[in-house]
Parts: C-alpha cells; structure tokens; sequence
C-alpha cells in the first residue's frame, strides 16, 4: 500500500476511534444518568411520608440520602456557616442585606450563655423554664385539636395575650405580670421559684435573673415605680373597681385620688 494511502487510512481510523469512544463515552453517561433518575425515584418513593411512620429501632445515620454534611461551607460576605448544597444568597442575599454586629450581653447573661458560668448547660437546657419565670403575660388564641398526629399548632382567629389583673384576688397566688408589683424582692424570688414547673431550676440562677431585668428592663422599672404611695393608692383604687363592677360608687376622696 503506498505510503499516503497508508497515511490516509491510519487518520481515518484515529478518527473513527475518536468518534467511537465519543459515543461510548455518551451511552456511558446517559446509562449513568438513568441510573440516578431511577435511584432518586426509589428513594422519592421509599421516603415518602416517612416521618408518618418513623421506626425508631431503624438507624437512618447510615441512610446517606438523609445525610446533608457538616455547615462547613463559609460566606465570603457575612461569614455565616452553611451547608455544602446550601443556596448561596440564602443568608444574606450575596452581601445585599448586612445587620449590625450583635452587642456583648450584659452579665449574668453573658456568663450563661457562653459557657463560663458553671451552670450554663443547665440554663441552656432549661431556657424555657427560665423564661417562663418572668413572663408578664399568657399566651392566648383559638387552638385547633385534630385526630391523630399534628406537627404543627394550628389555631384560628387572632393571637392575643393575656396579662389578667395588676393584683391577685384575695383567694389567688401571685402570678405573670402581677408577681412585678410584689413590693419585697425576696417574696418575689419565692413566688417564681415556686411557679409550677420550676422545681429542678436554680434558685441563684432565678436571683440573678431577676435583679438583672429590675434594673435594664424599662418595663420592670414602670411596675417600680407604682409602687409609690401615690400610684399604689390609684392601683388599689383599679383593684376595688375590677371586683365591684356591679355597683359602683364614688366618693369625693375616691375622685380626689384619681385627679
């Protein structure tokens, strides 16, 4: 065979080789991409209202589909931690949106909170507790009950809160917004600690809680400060007319009171 004939046919056959493992190459991937179409819709199928039937023998750690990582991926612009597929403007739209750093929290807070107080994992697992124990108001709404299980709390109408009287009753604990107006701050710390759901919190913890929100909360201070003489007298005056809203009557130092 002569030497360019032989040259002709040896290009013709690299290219055909080319074009061969090309098209090898694309059977391979779209067999691959089948593949996953159909793996993905085994597990579409398989995962399906799963947590309706969560077995709580099975061990879904293993389950790599369950899994999605570590945050270990970090945003150039605001520097928050995220997941690995995480959306990339998801935190703070790529820079767009920037918030002002987050103040030091004044102690005890600060203490509890970052660890080097030596119950801050009991404060952190019993935050709620916590809270409760200085709340001023009760939560108020329409909550619907349905058979079997709910994942979410459903209500209908309007979310209220209810905040009561500034005085118990004779016949009635102190409570919410009206342990405030507890003019000892000793009584007050035993009313909180004996708030029903608080008995495995700390009474220092509760101390310092308190004492910290009589002197930075602005309406903490407001309760204070009606506990002057004057004030007191108007809030009695509220109290007897809340209980004898039937019959009403007022005498000319009653109104000088409220003047």
């Amino acid at each position: 065979m002569p030497r360019g004939r032989r040259a002709r046919h040896a290009s013709q056959q690299q290219v055909y080789s080319q074009n061969l493992s090309e098209e090898r190459q694309n059977i391979i991937r779209a067999n691959a991409r089948l593949r996953q179409r159909v793996s993905t819709r085994r597990s579409l199928a398989s995962y399906n209202r799963l947590a309706f039937q969560y077995d709580p023998t099975a061990n879904y750690n293993d389950d790599e589909n369950l899994d999605i990582g570590p945050m270990t991926t970090i945003c150039r612009y605001c520097n928050a931690l995220k997941f690995k597929r995480e959306t990339a403007g998801l935190c703070c739209a790529s820079g767009k949106v920037k918030l002002d750093p987050l103040l030091t929290p004044p102690q005890p807070l600060k203490s509890l909170f970052d660890g080097s107080d030596p119950d801050s994992s009991h404060f952190l697992q019993h935050i709620l507790e916590y809270n409760n124990c200085f709340r001023m108001t009760s939560f108020g709404a329409n909550i619907i009950r349905e058979g079997g299980f709910m994942p979410t709390c459903k209500i209908q109408g309007q979310i209220y809160h209810l905040h009561g009287s500034m005085v118990p009753t004779p016949d009635e604990p102190h409570q919410f917004l009206q342990i405030y107006f507890i003019s000892s701050m000793v009584d007050q710390l035993n009313v909180r600690c004996n708030i029903l759901g608080t008995q495995q919190l700390k009474r220092r913890i509760i101390e310092q809680l308190q004492a910290f929100f009589h002197a930075n909360n602005a309406v903490v201070n407001m309760c204070e400060d009606s506990m002057h003489p004057p004030l007191m007298m108007l809030l009695q005056l509220l109290l007897a007319i809340q209980l004898n809203r039937e019959t009403l009557s007022f005498s000319e130092e009653a109104i000088s009171c409220i003047v």
